[in-house]
């Protein structure tokens, strides 16, 4: 991800850079997906607080699809038993 052109960033801005809706990015904040701090009544993100997040979901991603892997792979040799006549 390149440098920041700021320290902070609105949910609104969070939520063009990522395009998704501001209420996603409120609901992250309200459950600690993405940290935030309180400045004026409105919430700001730090860039690298962004950055953070992002790589973390990258990374869940990432530990999601290997998973879905190794379940369709014991889904297959499940089935090939199956049809084989075995369930061992």
């Amino acid at each position: 991800m390149a440098k920041a052109s700021k320290a902070w960033y609105s949910t609104s801005e969070v939520a063009q850079l990522l395009a998704v809706q501001r209420r996603t990015v409120c609901r992250w904040i309200h459950t600690g997906r993405l940290a935030a701090t309180r400045l004026g009544g409105h919430y700001r993100i730090r860039w690298e607080e962004l950055q953070r997040a992002i790589e973390q979901s990258c990374m869940r991603a990432q530990l999601s699809l290997e998973a879905k892997d190794c379940i369709d792979k014991d889904s297959t040799a499940a089935w090939q038993r199956l049809r084989a006549g075995g369930l061992a």
